[in-house]
């Protein structure tokens, strides 16, 4: 710490801190003005958080421009004060400016409840250490991303990239368990955990509305200090050991544009490779994405070059997606779609399927209009409907369970079947189509969620099977009443 350099900050930032504490205030004003109540107080919080989130995105930019300025380094750098103590100095500052006026928001609408004589004043208050936390982790996170350039343009566009990141993360990782490993789809909360911009804007909305419900803040609290710890590090790492030739030049650091373009090449080939498979209109997103990734380097480099180890990676990975693919279609997703547990301890059930009146489900249509048409006008003109049906069944092992499970693990493998074979997308109808969710403990405890569609809905013989153990309704476009199809066959079904 310095504190000659931090008095220096504070006289140059003056009208920076004068702005923010007007806006501050107008946001306070405006939203004490606006609502009534409880709502006034939570939509403070809310305008205070969104404004000092998206100051942990200047605040650090705006006072590490210098190094990316080769006058500014020239005329920075030499002055008596140890590069260390700057660093910590300037990170100290920047904090202060987005954590600050977060503080005093929390603290005069928790003044205020007092006040108005509502209660869980003190949940507020609570409520400002994981934020606060998270403020300071982003703050310095992104200060650490911004320094691994070596432009004002290029440190934006790394800090906006890694904020990003574990979003990209998201999509590949979820569309490979959804296209290749087809039913089984996992918990991916931990690429929200990864992202504390997402994290603290998700939770901190969540929070306030729910201070008194008792949440729990050690996830977020451990990425905030996470982040603090590995944005520190870079940042010291950038900045203390940092060489004055680098302002204004290509941004060459290994974990600045070449890890950025590679990462999100990868995943983007990755996606589309999944998503896809090998047909027109993957060929069209390959070379999209090869046109974004030379831009990608136009603006990494300055210049247009296509080299051929880029062209060599750009084809090495097209290959190696599409073999791992194939090899996930060939075996049936490795071998796991298929390898679900026939009867979990316990299963919930959820079930939709889009029908006609044209097709198996003609008697129930009309065994309905004729029952209840004078009752509704819209009635006499359906022409479509919903079936659908919920269920939980807490031991599937028990007797009389048997031909309900093997309707479902039947649609199920049907399910699987068509996707793998690849018959599901051609034919894609979306009235003759039919999903299932499904949620199931296993007898070892581990929880499975699946989803799966079908292109061909579950037999009215089906449905009349697990009508025996929850109802089955189906609803109406035109109308938004329920029947249950059990009240009205026909006398001549015979099931």
């Amino acid at each position: 710490m310095s504190k000659k350099y931090f008095d220096y900050l504070l006289k140059s930032q003056k009208h920076s801190i004068i702005f923010l504490t007007v806006i501050n205030a107008i946001g306070l004003a405006v939203s004490f003005s606006a609502f009534s109540g409880n709502n006034r107080l939570e939509a403070a919080l809310g305008c205070s958080l969104i404004i000092n989130m998206l100051l942990t995105f200047i605040s650090g930019p705006v006072l590490f421009r210098m190094v990316d300025d080769r006058k500014a380094v020239d005329t920075y750098f030499p002055v008596c004060v140890k590069r260390r103590d700057m660093l910590n100095t300037t990170l100290l500052f920047a904090i202060m400016l987005a954590v600050i006026p977060f503080i005093a928001d929390v603290s005069i609408t928790a003044f205020m409840q007092v006040c108005w004589k509502h209660k869980f004043a003190f949940d507020y208050l609570r409520f400002m250490l994981p934020v606060t936390l998270a403020l300071i982790g982003l703050t310095v996170f992104n200060s650490c991303t911004f320094l691994l350039a070596n432009s004002v343009f290029d440190g934006i566009v790394a800090m906006l990239a890694y904020t990003c990141l574990p979003f990209i993360f998201y999509a590949v990782t979820g569309t490979f368990f959804e296209e290749c490993i087809y039913g089984y789809s996992p918990d991916l909360s931990i690429f929200a955990y990864m992202s504390l911009a997402y994290n603290t804007m998700s939770n901190g909305f969540l929070s306030i509305g729910l201070l008194n419900e008792g949440i729990s803040y050690l996830p977020w609290i451990i990425g905030a200090v996470l982040y603090t710890v590995i944005g520190y590090y870079g940042a010291y790492r950038n900045f203390v050991n940092r060489k004055n030739e680098r302002a204004e030049s290509i941004s060459d650091e290994l974990l600045s544009y070449p890890a950025l373009i590679t990462i999100y090449s990868a995943c983007l080939i990755l996606t589309v490779a999944f998503a896809s498979g090998l047909n027109e209109l993957s060929f069209i997103l390959y070379f999209l994405i090869f046109i974004a990734y030379t831009v990608a380097n136009f603006v990494y480099k300055r210049k247009i070059r296509i080299q051929l180890k880029s062209v060599l990676f750009f084809v090495g990975m097209i290959a190696l997606a599409t073999i791992l693919t194939q090899v996930a279609y060939k075996t049936n997703g490795f071998g796991i779609s298929y390898t679900y547990d026939h009867h979990p301890s316990n299963v919930s059930v959820s079930y939709s399927s889009e029908v006609d009146r044209y097709g198996e489900f003609k008697d129930i249509f009309d065994a309905i209009k004729e029952k209840e048409g004078s009752s509704s006008p819209y009635i006499s003109e359906i022409e479509y409907g919903t079936i659908s049906f919920e269920l939980t069944i807490r031991d599937t092992k028990r007797d009389g369970y048997d031909q309900m499970m093997e309707v479902i693990n039947r649609f199920r493998d049907s399910s699987i079947a068509q996707h793998y074979e690849g018959t599901l997308r051609p034919k894609y109808d979306y009235f003759q189509t039919s999903w299932m969710s499904l949620t199931e403990i296993t007898a070892t405890r581990h929880s499975r969620n699946s989803h799966y569609s079908c292109y061909q809905p579950l037999s009215l013989n089906d449905l009349l099977v697990i009508d025996r153990y929850c109802p089955v309704y189906i609803k109406f476009y035109s109308d938004m009443k329920s029947f249950r199809i059990s009240d009205y066959l026909p006398s001549d079904i015979n099931i």
